[in-house]
């Protein structure tokens, strides 16, 4: 009798697992920020993230900066805050993986 009971509750447990939908992750949105260079020959770039980003356990957000309309990958970090020493069209990107 003790064997079925063990049995059974690990019957239970494994359909009640696999009920749950699977979480989807999402990169969400930025809002650019005030850009100031500050008589300094390199500028700022950030931005803030909108909090709408969805990041499931044991995954990790990072921030990519690419340039012009090719999307040139120039820089990635940890937050959303770059430097650069020459203008240009500047694109943040998050990315959740």
């Amino acid at each position: 009798m003790k064997r079925l009971l063990l049995t059974l509750f690990f019957v239970l447990s494994l359909q009640a697992y696999s009920q749950c939908p699977p979480t989807t992750p999402d990169a969400g949105t930025l809002t650019a920020d005030a850009i100031s260079t500050c008589n300094s020959a390199d500028t700022l770039l950030t931005a803030t993230p909108n909090g709408d980003s969805v990041v499931p356990t044991n995954y990790e957000v990072a921030y990519v900066l690419t340039s012009g309309a090719g999307l040139v990958i120039e820089q990635t970090a940890a937050t959303p805050s770059f430097t650069v020493a020459t203008g240009g069209d500047y694109t943040i990107h998050t990315l959740v993986a």
